[in-house]
């Protein structure tokens, strides 16, 4: 899938995708935004945004173990790319950049909470 596709489908599913469920709250701008970051340097290294993330998450010193999900076994094949990718320093710096705003953020499960 071509990042433009990538990036249409994001879109469409952001406009069909009601604000209230579970996915749909993280589905704003600033989210959108960071997406958008994560599938152009991964189109940059020729892996997948999942691959990328997953290989920026293993080169990070406070991070001992991550923890993927896959329902497919094409996820899993995927996901083990991440093993393989060498990641320079300026590409480790820009998602650290791009993850900032993100570090944070509310808990996942704070849509749990009772509103106040």
């Amino acid at each position: 899938m071509t990042f433009k596709l990538t990036f249409i489908l994001i879109k469409l599913t952001y406009v069909n995708v009601c604000k209230t469920t579970i996915i749909g709250k993280w589905l704003d701008d600033k989210h959108l935004q960071l997406v958008k970051q994560v599938a152009l340097l991964a189109k940059n290294h020729d892996t997948s945004p999942a691959a990328l993330s997953l290989g920026w998450l293993l080169s990070r010193s406070v991070v001992s173990t991550i923890i993927v999900g896959a329902t497919r076994e094409e996820q899993v094949m995927e996901n083990i790319k991440c093993l393989s990718l060498d990641l320079d320093s300026s590409t480790i710096e820009a998602l650290n950049h791009a993850s900032m705003p993100f570090i944070y953020g509310e808990s996942f499960a704070s849509y749990r909470l009772p509103s106040e």
